[in-house]
């Protein structure tokens, strides 16, 4: 005969004992749960230290940009033109402050051939026969090939990827489809054509005429082949517009400067909360 001790047996025995056995079983019960408690807080605990750890190093990174933000600003010069119709400039590196007076009495400018005849559409056949079409730029010179399947469109394109500078274009004059050809700027940049077996016929005089850029800046003379002057002022390029006069100016940006510095204040006051 088997004997079923039940809960009711146990709480009469703590009774008849004069044991708290609930009490046991819960001092038991807390005793076995401390070690986890105590887990539980540690772990508590090194999530805050890796959050303020976390804070801090963001904090910290804040305060770096911004200190290099204020240096960008103590060694970088802001250059602006006070006629930007006659020069627009930026500067690329440091530069030192001060104002510089450029006058522009000619911009440089491009040679431009234009085919004397026309052709019905850019599809058009270019050339009757196997052959080339040869020119220098300057002193360089440059080929392309052309044969019976070449069309006005293709040859434009051949001229394009010698990467002579040549600029091959077809123009509608509202009739006809002409080849124009455009130089480089500057004198020093003009085109010859020295073997033509196309279908293209260009005069013995171009269309336009190429010129350099002539300018004075700060009352020294300057030509120059491109309207793109780099270094004439040191750290500076200035592209030519137009002709006149306008007052080149470098100097700090002090409003920029003065932002960055209040954000880098600002950040450092942050990151002391850390300290």
């Amino acid at each position: 005969m088997s004997m079923q001790v039940g809960s009711n047996y146990i709480l009469g025995l703590g009774n008849t004992s004069n044991l708290n056995l609930q009490s046991m079983l819960q001092q038991l019960v807390t005793a076995q749960s401390q070690p986890i408690i105590n887990l539980q807080a540690q772990q508590t605990q090194q999530k805050a230290y890796l959050q303020t750890f976390s804070n801090f190093s963001n904090q910290l990174m804040q305060l770096q940009t911004s200190a290099n933000n204020v240096i960008q600003d103590l060694t970088q010069q802001t250059a602006t033109s006070s006629n930007t119709s006659v020069a627009t400039v930026s500067n690329n590196q440091t530069t030192a402050s001060g104002t510089h007076t450029l006058s522009v009495t000619q911009l440089a400018e491009s040679q431009i051939w234009v085919s004397s005849n026309g052709f019905s559409s850019p599809n058009s056949q270019a050339a009757t026969s196997n052959g080339v079409f040869s020119f220098s730029i300057g002193s360089q010179s440059y080929s392309v090939t052309v044969n019976t399947s070449t069309t006005l469109q293709s040859l434009a394109n051949a001229i394009n990827a010698t990467n002579s500078g040549l600029s091959a274009s077809i123009v509608y004059n509202g009739s006809s489809y002409n080849l124009v050809l455009t130089t480089p700027t500057g004198t020093q940049n003009n085109l010859t054509i020295n073997t033509n077996n196309t279908l293209a016929v260009f005069g013995s005089t171009p269309t336009q005429n190429s010129q350099d850029a002539q300018a004075t800046l700060d009352g020294v003379s300057i030509t120059s082949q491109s309207n793109d002057l780099k270094n004439y002022i040191q750290g500076v390029d200035i592209q030519l517009q137009g002709t006149g006069t306008t007052t080149i100016t470098l100097n700090y940006n002090t409003s920029q400067l003065t932002q960055d510095m209040q954000t880098f204040v600002n950040n450092y006051n942050n990151l002391l909360q850390y300290v």
